[in-house]
């Protein structure tokens, strides 16, 4: 089951506002009009109106799970085979796989095979999902999307010194190999000085981590998107990075007749940060935080400062000294216990009023 994480809104009022009555299905609890400022009584406590970033997400149940094996990983390039990794050793996200003509190729996380050269100016999945992978290796200053921009750029310069490769700005698709996560070598076909050609397979691999699938249902499609982050709350109440790996159709859910839903779902395949660390047994539920929207320096109050307004819309209760008002605001942005807020009467650093805690 899909949930937002705004349907959840908590409000109560306290001093000057009169609370009439409870606003059905939605929790907040409903004030008299705002009008003219009133010395009152002040509220049990208070809270500070904040700048700061608010997230929304839409909520799904997933499962705990481990990759699917896969064969024969093929070269990319020709050339002679300089290095190789043990049959048995894991290789992580930005780890080398094997090298041809000492030239290393790097293990990213993703689905999308990398079968161009990516640089300044490109835009596609495989953009998104270089960014995606440099972000999680701690390489930023740019903003993760579809596109290519010289800040991308200065971070793979960034990440290419450190990794001791020639520092170009841009990414080669034969220094790549791309999986859903971390890597367990089963099996080489080759050893060190054999000459390889692009197609031939140099070694077969399982996945060497766990994933998470859950369901997400079709109208939301466009949040459900490979190579986006996600947050995964995991079984021991810890929570973990994620990235959608791959989006598959899945029959609709059956109704307790029997018969199937009319509403379509997808299935989602979430790759987890240092996933070989994440314990578990196989079909242990966890909760997926998909994103939907994202907001940057705005103001912000717990949603429990929120009054339902008589008259419409919501306000807040402005404590100032011994005083204390009703002040109209424009609800933006849900993040769990978080809500953005708006208007002429609000400002960073003041005091509004909440329940006791």
């Amino acid at each position: 089951m899909n949930v937002r994480s705004h349907t959840a809104v908590l409000a109560g009022g306290v001093g000057a506002v009169v609370v009439v009555a409870l606003v059905a299905g939605t929790g907040v609890l409903t004030a008299a009009k705002s009008g003219p400022p009133q010395s009152t009584g002040l509220p049990p406590a208070t809270a500070t109106v904040k700048v700061g970033d608010v997230t929304e997400t839409l909520d799904t149940t997933g499962k705990l799970a481990h990759g699917s094996p896969v064969d024969d990983l093929a070269a990319h390039s020709a050339g002679t085979l300089t290095s190789l990794p043990a049959a048995g050793a894991k290789v992580v996200r930005g780890g080398a796989l094997y090298s041809v003509d000492a030239k290393p190729v790097f293990l990213f996380y993703g689905t999308v095979p990398l079968y161009r050269p990516v640089h300044s100016g490109d835009t596609g999945a495989d953009v998104a999902e270089v960014e995606n992978n440099l972000s999680n290796l701690g390489y930023g200053g740019f903003t993760v999307d579809d596109k290519f921009t010289d800040k991308t750029a200065q971070a793979i310069k960034n990440w290419q010194k450190d990794a001791g490769v020639p520092v170009t700005g841009s990414i080669d698709a034969a220094d790549f190999a791309v999986a859903a996560g971390p890597v367990q070598v089963s099996q080489l076909h080759h050893v060190l000085g054999d000459a390889i050609a692009p197609g031939q397979p140099v070694l077969s691999y399982t996945s060497g981590g766990r994933v998470v699938t859950a369901s997400i249902d079709a109208s939301d499609q466009q949040y459900a998107q490979v190579g986006a982050s996600v947050t995964v709350e995991l079984p021991d109440h810890s929570s973990t990075g994620g990235t959608i790996a791959a989006v598959t159709s899945a029959p609709p859910p059956s109704t307790s007749d029997g018969n199937s839903s009319s509403s379509a779902n997808l299935t989602m395949t979430v790759s987890l940060q240092n996933a070989d660390k994440v314990t578990g047994v196989d079909g242990a539920p966890v909760t997926v935080h998909v994103v939907t929207a994202h907001k940057d320096n705005v103001l912000t109050v717990p949603v429990i400062a929120l009054l339902a307004l008589s008259e419409g819309g919501y306000g807040v209760q402005v404590v100032d000294g011994a005083s204390t008002k009703t002040v109209a605001v424009k609800t933006g942005l849900f993040s769990q216990d978080t809500v953005e807020i708006s208007g002429a009467g609000v400002k960073a650093g003041m005091k509004v009023g909440v329940p006791s805690t």
